[in-house]
């Protein structure tokens, strides 16, 4: 004889069981352990992106730096042309004596040598910094093997202590105890009396 059961809500085809997926958990492998590892990791990822990213970033500040250019030289032929629209319509005199052209002459020459000169400077000095850049890049890996083997030498005699919950509840203690004996003063506001 098959008894009656009651049919609770949960297992009610009225209300369906939903089942939620567990988030997958992945444990990491074995040399991920280590947290230098992961560091070590995270800064390769970083620097690879970096590399990426700083060819496109160098083509959009030229690219831009064309568009300026091209936009400023857009402008003074523009502002030249109406100049000399406005100069031909009122009928006024552009001629100008030899020496005015000799002078415009020489500030164009002028301004030019000195735009050379500024650039020789700013590829001088990239160049200076390039240089420094790579020296302390060869001096980083040097201190870096000096270290390893200082600290291979005499890493045997280093340990580190153990601090246990009990030694660190008690630090936490004595830390909380010595921040509430210190009494910050408060500056001292005068109050001056303002007379109308």
């Amino acid at each position: 004889m098959v008894k009656n059961v009651l049919k609770s809500k949960v297992h009610s085809p009225q209300y369906p069981r939903v089942f939620k997926p567990h988030p997958k958990v992945t444990t990491p492998k074995k040399q991920d352990d280590d947290v230098f590892a992961v560091y070590n990791q995270s800064i390769e990822k970083y620097f690879n992106a970096a590399k990426k990213t700083t060819a496109t970033y160098l083509q959009s500040v030229t690219d831009l730096q064309q568009e300026i250019i091209e936009s400023w030289k857009k402008s003074m032929n523009s502002a030249i042309i109406l100049h000399q629209e406005f100069a031909h319509q009122s009928k006024m005199n552009a001629e100008v004596p030899d020496e005015t052209i000799k002078v415009i002459n020489d500030i164009a020459e002028l301004a030019d040598k000195s735009q050379s000169l500024q650039n020789k400077m700013l590829l001088a000095s990239i160049a200076a910094i390039r240089q420094n850049i790579k020296a302390f890049n060869h001096n980083v890996k040097t201190f870096s093997e000096m270290n390893k083997k200082l600290v291979e030498s005499s890493g045997s005699q280093m340990v580190l202590p153990q601090i246990g919950p009990e030694t660190f509840k008690s630090a936490i203690t004595e830390f909380k105890k010595i921040m509430g004996e210190i009494k910050v003063e408060q500056p001292q506001t005068s109050k001056k009396e303002v007379k109308v």
